[in-house]
């Protein structure tokens, strides 16, 4: 093994993926080590383990997610009123709410 003095200095998300099929929600990430001075990538890691708080959001995303496709999908959905979800969690406004419908009620387009 070679030691040294990593030229990175951050950590971030690249990509995630959630599976909500079974009991018990698994929640897997992708992670990139990069340097915030050249924008260069030094590895990967794969983050599995999560805290109560991060699974809760992880929720209360799924919810304002499923609110936004019930209002593309369905014509006669609840889009405005908030839902309570299998995990307890009741999804207040959020980005949907924002980015879904334009000042008169009218869809926007995706961005």
């Amino acid at each position: 093994m070679v030691t040294g003095t990593p030229k990175f200095n951050g950590l971030t998300i690249a990509t995630m993926t959630a599976d909500f099929t079974n009991p018990t929600v698994k929640l897997e990430c992708q992670a990139a080590f990069v340097s915030s001075s050249t924008g260069r990538t030094h590895g990967w890691s794969i983050g599995q383990s999560w805290s109560r708080e991060t699974i809760q959001k992880l929720g209360e995303l799924r919810d304002l997610m499923e609110r936004d496709l019930a209002h593309l999908h369905f014509s006669d959905g609840d889009y405005t009123n908030p839902t309570t979800s299998a995990t307890g969690v009741t999804a207040p406004g959020g980005i949907g709410e924002h980015l879904g419908v334009g000042p008169g009620g009218e869809d926007v387009p995706s961005v």
